[in-house]
C-alpha cells in the first residue's frame, strides 16, 4: 500500500502572507515541513498541492528544483488538489498536511499512517481530529484514494470541495472515522502558523530546541516546554478558536474555514 504525503499550501494569505517561505531560524516553513516528513517512515512519497493562482507559481518552482511532485488545482478545490496528487503518486491514499504545520511531528505521521495500514478499508479515514487532543497546527489524515474519488463526485459547490474534512467529520453516517489521540488534552496550545502572534511562538519552539542541538524535537518535548513556559504558550492562545474546525464541525466551522 502506497501513502505519500500531500502538503496542501499556497502563499496567500491575508494575515500572514507568504508564510510558505517565511524564514524559522534559517530555513522557510516549506522546508522544515518536508524535512520532518522525511523523517517519518511510513511516507512513501511528497506531493505538493497548491493552486492555479500565478502568486503560486513559486510553489510549483520550489517543488521542481527539488524534484518533488506538484499538482495545481482552483483556489477552493481541495478535494481534487488531493485527489490529483494520489493520481500522480500512484498512490493507495494520501495524509493531508496543510502548509502552516511547520512543527508535524514524524512520529505521530508513522502512528497515523500506521493506524491506516492496519485498519485499511474498516474505516474512511483516519484523522487527528475530532475530539481534538492534540496542539492545534498538528491536524492530519490520512485520506484513500477511492474516499477522495468519491467526495470528487459527490461534492459539487466550491465551499464543499473547500472543506470536505468537515462534511465527512458530521456524516458519521456516510463516513467511519479511527481518531488518533493524544496522551492527554493539549489542544490548549496553539501550533499553526496564520498569524504573526504563531510565528512568534514557534520560533521561540524552534530556536530553544535548535539551541540545544535537537532538531529532531517530538511533540511530547514542544508539549512539556510550552507547560515549562506559560508565557510564550500564552502569546497566541486567544487566536484559538473552538469555533472552527477541527474543534466544531457545524454550520458555523464552515463559514470560519472559507
Amino acid at each position: 500500500m502506497k501513502i505519500v504525503a500531500a502538503i496542501q499550501v499556497s502563499t496567500k494569505s491575508l494575515r500572514l502572507p507568504g508564510k510558505a517561505f517565511k524564514d524559522i531560524c534559517g530555513k522557510p516553513v516549506l522546508v522544515r515541513i518536508i524535512e520532518r516528513l522525511r523523517k517519518a517512515e511510513e511516507v512513501d512519497g511528497i506531493v505538493i498541492a497548491t493552486t492555479v493562482r500565478p502568486e503560486d507559481d513559486a510553489l510549483a518552482g520550489f517543488a521542481a528544483e527539488r524534484d518533488l511532485g506538484c499538482v495545481r488545482g482552483e483556489v477552493t478545490d481541495v478535494v481534487g488538489r488531493l485527489l490529483a496528487a494520489a493520481r500522480l503518486a500512484g498512490a493507495d491514499a494520501v495524509l493531508r498536511v496543510t502548509g502552516d504545520s511547520p512543527m508535524v511531528d514524524p512520529e505521530l505521521v508513522n502512528a497515523v499512517i500506521g493506524r491506516y495500514r492496519t485498519l485499511g478499508e474498516r474505516v474512511s479515514f483516519v484523522t487527528t481530529c475530532l475530539p481534538p487532543t492534540f496542539p492545534e497546527g498538528y491536524s492530519m489524515e490520512v485520506l484513500p484514494r477511492n474516499l477522495l474519488e468519491h467526495l470528487d463526485a459527490v461534492l459539487v459547490t466550491p465551499d464543499d470541495r473547500e472543506t470536505f474534512a468537515i462534511y465527512i467529520s458530521k456524516n458519521t453516517n456516510l463516513y467511519s472515522r479511527s481518531v488518533v489521540s493524544y496522551r492527554k488534552d493539549a489542544s490548549n496550545f496553539r501550533l499553526t502558523l496564520d498569524y504573526p502572534e504563531d510565528f512568534q511562538v514557534i520560533e521561540s519552539v524552534y530556536r530553544h530546541f535548535l539551541g540545544i542541538g535537537k532538531e529532531d524535537f517530538t511533540i511530547d518535548e514542544v508539549v512539556d516546554f510550552l507547560g515549562h513556559h506559560p508565557e510564550i504558550a500564552a502569546i497566541n492562545q486567544h487566536l484559538i478558536d473552538r469555533e472552527k474546525y477541527p474543534y466544531h464541525f457545524g454550520d458555523a466551522a464552515v463559514k470560519k474555514a472559507l
